[in-house]
Parts: structure tokens; sequence; C-alpha cells
């Protein structure tokens, strides 16, 4: 298991998520200045008593006997999606996985088959044998409209949006991104994923490998764009 991620420009939201969260607010002292693979760590090790081995470190090594051992190293270099794969895979190799036969990226459900493609992007390079790259954000948050108010536009639709479950005591829900950063992500993601002169694909600035929008979700895009597209551009 890779905890990943550096501090980049979206670290200051973990940390803000962290101090709101009605348990891990915690360690959000601890957290600040921290790398979000750090961040992870220290909830790992405080609430599911998960040791941590450093890289370099002869505990950090994958040896052929072990079968039914787990692992966790942390990944502290990366900024963006593409550092995370490529210092992932320089972490599993410092451990001495060079050819994994599948990976499980665990990531914002927002960014979770960007994320996938760009791991595929890294192990076509310099590999004979690609391994199969899944993800599985654990959850697919669902939002819903509440009290609908016609001919209402940008942050008044906004604040009509609420998420499904959303009621006191619901723990889960209360750790989710607040809905403006959520809708912020989605709208961000979809022009990254394309494979166009402005995405992300090979037609693009080659970050990931090809991805197929399906056309629902383009429509989606274009009407949620219609609403907020200004609003993101002036944040």
């Amino acid at each position: 298991l890779v905890l990943c991620g550096g501090i980049g420009h979206s670290t200051p939201f973990l940390y803000d998520a962290i101090a709101k969260h009605e348990v891990y607010n915690a360690v959000a002292k601890d957290a600040q200045g921290k790398a979000e693979s750090r961040v992870l760590q220290l909830i790992a090790e405080r609430w599911f008593g998960i040791q941590v081995q450093e890289i370099g470190s002869e505990g950090a090594m994958i040896c052929p006997d072990d079968t039914n051992r787990l692992l966790v190293v942390v990944e502290d270099q990366s900024t963006n999606c593409g550092g995370n794969a490529l210092e992932s895979r320089r972490v599993l190799e410092a451990c001495g996985v060079y050819t994994p036969r599948s990976i499980i990226v665990v990531q914002d459900p927002t960014m979770s088959r960007r994320t996938v493609a760009t791991f595929e992007k890294e192990y076509q390079q310099g590999s004979t044998v690609m391994p199969r790259v899944m993800n599985w954000p654990t959850f697919t948050p669902e939002v819903k409209v509440g009290d609908f108010v016609e001919n209402s536009g940008g942050i008044d639709v906004l604040s009509q949006l609420t998420y499904v479950n959303n009621h006191p005591g619901n723990s889960f829900i209360s750790g989710l991104w607040g809905m403006e950063r959520f809708v912020d992500l989605l709208l961000g993601e979809i022009p990254r994923l394309r494979n166009d002169t402005h995405g992300y694909g090979p037609k693009g600035k080659g970050f990931i490998v090809h991805v197929d929008i399906p056309e629902r979700i383009e429509h989606a895009w274009k009407v949620l764009h219609e609403i907020f597209g200004e609003w993101t551009r002036n944040r």
C-alpha cells in the first residue's frame, strides 16, 4: 500500500477538511505543513493501527516469500496526478516491485478515472508487461436538488444542491467536500480527460492515455458548465 501525495496547490483543502472532521480534527495541528501522504499516515497509524515503513529500511523490501504481508510505505514528493504515478512507481521499485500484475487506485471519486489513465501512461514506458490498473474510489457521492428556485443561476443554484442522505449525525456525508469544491472539481475534470489540444490525452499534453468519454457525460458537463462556468472562471 503506497500512501501518495506531497504538498501542492490543493493541499490546503486537505488541511481544512481535517480541521472540520469530527474525528480527525484531533490531528489538525500536527497535519499543518505536512505532505498529503504524511497526513494520511497520521490517520492510518492513530486510528487504524497501521505501521508505515520508511523507504530504504530493511522492512520496506518485498521478498519472494512475502505472500501474506501488508507493506505500507509513503510517497511524499508528488504534486499532481502525473507525479502520483511516477513517484509511486519509483517507490514500488525501491521496495523491489518492478512488474506489478495489478494496481488498485484509491482516489477522490472525481479524479479516479484520470488517475488510472495516468498510471496506465506511466507503465507504458519501459514496461514489458502492463499491469492491470483499476480504480476503487470506495464510494460514489450522489447529489440532489433541494428546494429548487426557478431562474436562479451560479451560486444560487449551488445553494440548492445537497448530498443524498445529508442529515445531522451522518458522519460519512460530513466528511465530503463542500458543494462548491465538489462542483469545481467536476467541472475541471472533463476538460482534462479529453483527448484534444487542450486536454491531457495523447493529442494534448500527453499526461494520460486516451479516455473514452460517453456522450451523456459530455452533455451533463455542458449543462453544468452553462450554469456554473462563469462562476468557476471567476474563482
